[in-house]
C-alpha cells in the first residue's frame, strides 16, 4: 500500500511527485506549503500575544516571539528556494 493507505503509489520523478495520476511540482508544493506555514505562524503568534496580554506568563510570550520570528525566516527560505529553482516551472 502507498502513503494514502488505499493502494495509491507516490513516485518521485525529478522535481515532480505523482499521486493518483496527477502531478504536483516540488516548486508549487513549496510555495503553497511555505505560504500556509507563514499564515499559521502569524495566526498563532497573534493568538499568543493576546493570551499574554490577558493572562501573562512567559510561555505565551515565548510562543509569540518564536512564532512571529519564524515568519521572516520562512519568507527568506521561500525566496531562497524560488531562486534555486527559478529554471523549473510550477506545473
Amino acid at each position: 500500500m502507498g502513503p494514502g493507505g488505499d493502494g495509491e503509489t507516490l513516485l518521485a520523478e525529478g522535481n515532480e511527485f505523482r499521486a493518483r495520476g496527477g502531478v504536483v511540482s516540488l516548486k508549487a508544493f513549496h510555495v503553497v506549503f511555505v505560504s500556509l506555514a507563514m499564515l499559521l505562524c502569524a495566526g498563532f503568534g497573534f493568538w499568543a500575544v493576546g493570551q499574554y496580554r490577558a493572562a501573562g506568563g512567559g510561555a505565551h510570550l515565548a510562543a509569540a516571539v518564536g512564532s512571529l520570528a519564524a515568519i521572516p525566516v520562512l519568507f527568506i527560505y521561500g525566496r531562497w528556494f524560488l531562486r534555486k529553482l527559478r529554471h523549473v516551472g510550477y506545473l
